[in-house]
């Protein structure tokens, strides 16, 4: 991961963090706010009906405002939500969202642009995102699988989470995987959530 100039349509006039890929493609971090509606959009419309019932667990025919405004407009604190952009093409959303009950610990969500799998897409963003999980206390996370959803499956598994059937799906737990980057990384990582956050906190107060 290196720290980069992110493009305007990901954080207008300041500086983040891209997550650098295996193979050296950097991609930008846009933290979803409530005027990402028409982008986040885009990304859902990106992914195929099948792709769409795997990250949602439901048929979404067409991304509604309604459906997408939610997903969008979050503190950024106990619920984190990101997409990653190439140039200004949204190609993953990743995010977590705390629990109600359990201290310390999110659900995790990712989904990927079916041209940019098998890169290293979802571990990438899931390592970066979990640093900004833990610096608000984060150190557990979990995941809902659907059963036969195998690729999903073995992508938290080599994360460390341990799945098991629970009611027709597949949940996952386990610590939220040690940072891999240097520390100047795990830094500007904080940083952009700080900013992030701050920049929900006075949207809600305006």
């Amino acid at each position: 991961m290196t720290v980069t100039e992110i493009p305007t349509t990901a954080i207008p006039a300041r500086r983040g963090t891209g997550v650098t890929l295996p193979d050296g493609t950097t991609l930008g971090v846009h933290p979803l706010h409530a005027a990402s509606t028409d982008l986040f959009a885009r990304f859902v419309e990106s992914l195929s009906p099948e792709a769409r019932y795997r990250r949602f667990f439901q048929p979404v025919p067409r991304p509604t405002e309604r459906f997408v405004r939610p997903l969008c407009d979050v503190d950024q604190v106990r619920h984190i939500a990101w997409l990653l952009l190439a140039g200004d093409t949204p190609v993953a959303e990743v995010r977590l969202v705390a629990s109600d009950h359990e201290p310390g610990v999110a659900e995790l969500a990712v989904a990927v642009d079916q041209d940019w799998r098998r890169r290293g897409v979802a571990r990438r963003a899931l390592s970066a995102i979990g640093v900004a999980g833990a610096a608000g206390g984060v150190h557990t996370f979990t995941a809902t699988i659907q059963a036969d959803n195998r690729a999903s499956a073995e992508m938290v598994r080599s994360l460390g989470l341990t799945l098991r059937f629970d009611d027709g799906v597949l949940s996952g737990r386990g610590p939220v995987p040690a940072w891999t980057g240097t520390p100047a990384e795990a830094d500007a990582i904080r940083s952009l959530q700080a900013a992030a956050a701050n920049r929900a906190n006075l949207a809600e107060v305006a």
